[in-house]
């Protein structure tokens, strides 16, 4: 059987539905109207030390916002099957199943994935039922939500299927609190005491800064560790990881990670480096460069994966992976993790959360005519209001029922999404 090869990565627990409740809960894609493309076809390599081996051609297909809908990938002499990675999206475009098949014995198999389907209640997500495949059959599990008077998520509550039990066990609990601007300030996460059926905290994540609230967090410590976050240009940003020192009563450093991004928005490089003490800097343990080639269009033509043995302290950069794109078709709007366009229509709202009016204000209080739609978390349009050039951009949610909203702002420059709570 050929080897497959995918530049997506898939946890194999339950857990990972988690990730589909905080895209749709804290998180809104950044849209834009100015034209992108994507490759139709893709040749696909892996390099076995040696030489590089054309392991499969990859036809791609889309729907109408460029989110990709299908891989189906054949052996480059044969023609046959190979494999087939599978993603659906809901009516806001986040993901919610994606899977991967593998052609056996003259049939698809089931190799990874996940599902998930909300249920909303008033706006809000009030459950979440999700399935994993663990390589032989679908494990279901199930999140529910608990919200305050404000309509914030508190509590979030995952269940597993226990056959020794006959039912549904809650197994882990994350806890979340905010400050009165609706800002996150700590999660707590605990789990299950199979002796007492009791509830032991396992982490706790305190939240200092933001740079988007609650999306992207800038200082935050966790497990008697520090964590700081600075952004670089195009995207790019750097990590750093102190430990506490409860002899010294400070932090000491211990890793930093560079993230550096291309001018499209493209990760190009992941520098992870270890503190020495007795040099006093930091030193590159690992590296994973990617190289991004562009056409006159900027269409990306190709794309390679380099890696580093990290067990080796300076280990040579080998080739990984490689991909040659072709065929490219273009669309008009792009959720921001499109691969080669990461543009964003950047504008303030406040108060947020908010009880009445709140004013849309955009960077340099720019003057332009905009148009502001609000919907709940179940994608429908709840209001909807145009503004010209000159007036003053001031929206009244005050017949809104208490909850959290997804407000889009279009304008001739492009379209971008916010999180805003009702109170």
């Amino acid at each position: 059987m050929k080897k497959k090869i995918t530049k997506k990565f898939w946890c194999e627990s339950g857990f990972l539905l988690i990730l589909f409740v905080s895209m749709l809960t804290q998180n809104a894609n950044a849209q834009s109207d100015k034209p992108f493309s994507k490759p139709g076809k893709s040749m696909n390599y892996y390099h076995d030390g040696t030489t590089w081996i054309h392991s499969s051609n990859s036809t791609y297909t889309y729907n109408v916002a460029g989110q990709e809908l299908e891989d189906y990938q054949r052996d480059p002499q044969t023609n046959q099957n190979v494999g087939r990675n599978v993603s659906e999206y809901d009516s806001l475009g986040i993901l919610r199943s994606y899977i991967e098949y593998l052609w056996v014995s003259g049939r698809w198999h089931t190799y990874k994935g996940g599902r998930s389907i909300p249920f909303y209640s008033g706006g809000k997500m009030d459950s979440l039922y999700g399935f994993s495949w663990d390589g032989y059959k679908w494990n279901e599990n199930r999140t529910h939500f608990l919200y305050d008077s404000n309509g914030l998520c508190i509590q979030e509550n995952f269940y597993v299927e226990d056959a020794y039990i006959g039912g549904w066990l809650n197994i882990s609990r994350k806890n979340i609190k905010y400050d009165q601007n609706g800002i996150i300030t700590q999660v707590q996460y605990f789990g299950r005491n199979y002796g007492t059926y009791g509830w032991d905290l396992g982490k706790t994540i305190d939240y200092y800064a933001w740079h988007v609230p609650n999306i992207s967090p800038a200082i935050y410590t966790s497990d008697g560790g520090r964590v700081t976050v600075t952004l670089g240009p195009n995207g790019g940003d750097t990590t750093w990881y102190d430990d506490y020192n409860p002899l010294k009563g400070s932090y000491e450093k211990k890793v930093r990670v560079i993230n550096v991004k291309d001018f499209r928005g493209n990760l190009t490089n992941q520098k992870s480096e270890r503190y020495i003490d007795s040099t006093g800097q930091y030193q590159l343990y690992d590296e994973k460069p990617s190289i991004y080639t562009y056409n006159d269009k900027f269409d990306v033509t190709q794309l390679l994966m380099k890696y580093q043995d990290h067990s080796i302290m300076g280990s040579p950069i080998k080739d990984g992976v490689k991909y040659i794109y072709s065929d490219f078709q273009y669309f008009n709007q792009a959720p921001d993790n499109t691969n080669n366009q990461n543009t964003k229509l950047a504008f303030s709202l406040y108060p947020n959360p908010g009880r009445d009016l709140i004013t849309v204000e955009l960077p340099e209080n720019k003057q332009e005519a905009l148009q502001v739609t609000v919907s709940d978390l179940s994608g429908k349009a709840r209001l909807t209001r145009s503004f010209t050039e000159k007036e003053k951009k001031q929206l009244n949610i005050e017949a809104l029922p208490k909850g959290i909203y997804l407000l889009q702002l279009k304008t001739a420059q492009g379209t971008s999404v916010q999180k805003i709570i009702k109170q």
